[in-house]
Formats: C-alpha cells, structure tokens, sequence
C-alpha cells in the first residue's frame, strides 16, 4: 500500500509579507492593525522589492499593487488571514476524489474522501473587493492567486473552482458581483425540493431559478427525468421542486390549472415563464429557449367585469391596461391591491365616492382604477406592499406615487399638484360634497 506524505502550504502559519518602497502604516486600518511583516525597500535590500508595486507574498500567493491603490491593501491582507491556501496537490485531489490511507489533516481527508465541499477562489489584487470574508459550516474555502493552477483545475480566472460534496458535482466558474453568491450555487442542490426554509438560499445564488409544480405521488419519476437535464445547465440554474397541494398553492397567479402540473415556472425580472405538461423534452427544449432568450412572457389579466363602463371607479386589468395608458390627455390614478389586504378592503368606499366625483366634474381629464395583483401581472411598476397607488401623468404618463396619509382631501391635493391637467377638485365641489368629505 502506497502511503502518501504530503505537505500542505495552509499549515504554515507565517503572517504575510509586505514589500514597498512606500512607509505603510499597519495599524492606521478601520478595525484593526494588519497582522502582516513589513519590509521597507527603501531601507532593507531584499530579491522581492518592486520600485513601481507594493507586493504581497503569503504561503505561495502573490498580489502587487500600484501605491496609489494601497486602500486595497487591508481586504488583501484580511483574506490571506481568513482564507487558507490550496492544498500544493490540489490537482491530484480533484482528479482522485477518493478515500486514502493519509496523514493529512482531517480537513482535506474529508475533501480527499469526497465527503466535503470546497471551493476555490482563483484571483488577483482587482478583485479583493468584490470578496466578502465569511465563513459557512459546510465548506472549506481556500484562496489563490495562481493563474497556472487554475489553467490546470480548467477555471476562469478570476473565477471560483468548486466541488459540490453531496452530489459529487465540480464547478468551474465566472465570479459573480460576490463570491459568495457564486458558493451558494455549488452548495445548493441542483434538482431538489424547496422549503420554507430553503428558499432565501435560492435568492442569495443569484440565479434564475425553475420551480416545478408536481403532485408529491408524480415527483420522485419526474426528478429522476429531469436531473441530467439540469446538470447541464448546473452553472446557470437551479430547479426548485414545490409538492402541489390544492389547499397551499395559488396555480391562478402562475396561468396553470391542476390539469395542466407538472408545470414550470421562472420568474426573471418580474416577468414570468412557463410551462406546462413537462416532459424530459419540453424541458430541455425550454431552458434552451430560456438561455438563448427566445421565449415569450406569460403575464396573467383578469377579467373585465360586464359593466366595468358603467363603473366610475374601473377595474383595470392587464389586457385592457394599455387602452387607458394610451389616453394621454387623461391622468390615471391606479390602485394595486389585493383581495386579502384588509387596508384594502377599507380603502375602497373612499375610492368609489373620490370615483363618483371626479366622474361629475372631471370625466375628460381623470380616470381613477384599480388593479387585483393576485390575477394580473404588471412588471412595470414596483408594488412593495398593497394598496400600492400610483398617479401616471397625462402626456409624459411619469408614474408618481403617492405616499401620504390616504384621506379625500390628500388624495384632492395630491391630484391637484401632480397630475398633467392640475384637476382642484375643490373648485367644483358644493356646499354639501364638501361637507359629506
């Protein structure tokens, strides 16, 4: 039996190294001093002593900075403490994801062994600042500034080599705007199903994500289909499993009835994707169509009630919005709310009578509307929370929001100040409208 001897560069515990003919301050930091050596070049001869850079040299990992950028130098020096070097033998590791007789530290016989994720940060002195120090219980992270070595691993560089322990599935990636987004999408599965608490875990990889609508009895055949096709595309997606249950799951809001499951859906964007019947082919065919930007949105209206034009305060939906948008003489007051919004519900009566009135004096100038988030997409407006309310202007059709206290005499005032035709409703009113206010 073969016993492997092998050193590791993390096992060192030198401090880092800094090389600059510029004085450096190490204990002028936000937080704290640098735990770093510092050569002054000026006065100390040394092989390593750059005039034009300040060089970081810590087990193995080299970074080189104009002296104008030494504002990086704290993250630099941060991230070689927190990070560890690669194993020297990082390569044989990745090819040989296997259980050895070892004397290595436990660390990478778990890694060794398969049994444990890990990532690789492969990067250089530009993109310090994009790493946010962190530290996940079930992966071991390492740092580098070898663009040979990640050449070998056939990593980007920058870029981030990772190995997801579970599914035994490595990644070879692009950095994203945050590393850790990029750790996210080796740690998440690729076909799995979601939970409540799983689910901000899909927002933090910060890729598009497929949720599959199935009966739990259809699921474990259906996964069983769909994995290798999510394989494929393990670097740009994942697939979020939902077990439909009639009494939990809204299939309206997605434009899918239960006849129609297993469906999938994505939303991108505040636009959404579908589709339904899925099948290993339509699959495929439809993350193809996805990533090459070939599909067509589904945005779900509601209906148009029968004697909407005989309403004054009208029921907008999304086939019919664009009727009202294009009326440009008029300003639109719009009211996006929900039918389980209580603030809603007692919101309305002072709708209808505001409706009622400017109707009477103002019908040329004003349409006043509401539209049910629940069975209407609008992906152009961004709704924080119901009632949401927005005055389009007349003309420019600016969208502003209206963000008082919602009372008549606001909404009055707000109208007044806002809108395109500058409505003072106040003007027509009586003795008694105003009274009744």
């Amino acid at each position: 039996m073969i016993f492997f001897i092998l050193f590791f560069t993390f096992l060192q515990t030198e401090t880092p190294n800094i090389y600059s003919y510029k004085q450096i301050n190490l204990d002028n930091t936000k937080d704290e001093p640098l735990k770093a050596n510092f050569f002054d070049c000026k006065n100390t001869k040394h092989e390593k002593c750059d005039e034009n850079n300040i060089l970081i040299e810590h087990l193995g990992r080299t970074f080189t900075l104009k002296p104008e950028n030494e504002k990086v130098l704290p993250s630099i020096i941060s991230l070689l403490n927190k990070y560890k070097a690669p194993p020297q033998n990082i390569k044989e590791i990745v090819e040989n994801l296997t259980s050895l007789e070892s004397k290595e530290d436990p660390e990478i016989v778990s890694i060794r062994s398969g049994a444990r994720s890990f990532a690789i940060y492969f990067v250089d002195s530009n993109e310090v600042d994009k790493i946010t120090p962190s530290t996940l219980p079930n992966i071991s992270i390492f740092l580098s500034s070898d663009k040979k070595l990640a050449e070998t691993l056939d990593t980007p560089f920058p870029g981030i080599y990772g190995f997801n322990a579970s599914e035994r599935t490595h990644y070879r990636m692009k950095p994203t705007e945050s590393y850790l987004s990029n750790i996210y999408t080796i740690l998440i599965p690729i076909l799995e199903e979601v939970t409540s608490e799983t689910i901000k875990h899909y927002e933090l990889c910060q890729l598009p994500v497929f949720y599959i609508f199935v009966s739990q009895k259809d699921s474990e055949s259906l996964m069983k289909d769909l994995k290798p096709i999510f394989l494929k595309y393990k670097e740009k997606a994942k697939g979020a499993v939902v077990f439909y249950k009639q009494e939990k799951t809204n299939l309206k809001h997605f434009g899918i009835s239960e006849e129609q499951l297993p469906a999938m859906i994505n939303l991108t964007n505040k636009k959404k994707y579908k589709q339904v019947g899925l099948t290993k082919e339509n699959t495929e065919n439809f993350l193809e169509n996805y990533f090459s930007e070939s599909l067509t949105p589904y945005e779900a209206s509601g209906e148009v009630p029968e004697d909407n034009s005989k309403r004054n305060l009208k029921v907008i939906v999304r086939n019919d919005y664009k009727k009202y948008y294009e009326d440009i003489k008029k300003d639109i007051i719009i009211v996006f709310h929900s039918p389980y919004c209580r603030y809603c519900v007692e919101l309305k009566p002072l709708l209808e009578k505001l409706a009622d009135l400017y109707n009477k004096y103002a019908s040329k100038k004003i349409v006043i509307g509401t539209i049910d988030m629940v069975d209407n997409d609008m992906p152009e407006f961004t709704i924080h929370g119901f009632p949401t309310i927005y005055l389009l202007k007349g003309k420019t059709r600016e969208a502003i929001l209206f963000d008082q206290q919602r009372s008549f005499n606001n909404f009055i005032e707000f109208i007044h100040q806002n809108g395109y035709n500058k409505i003072n409703l106040n003007k027509y009113l009586d003795k008694k409208e105003k009274e009744d206010l």
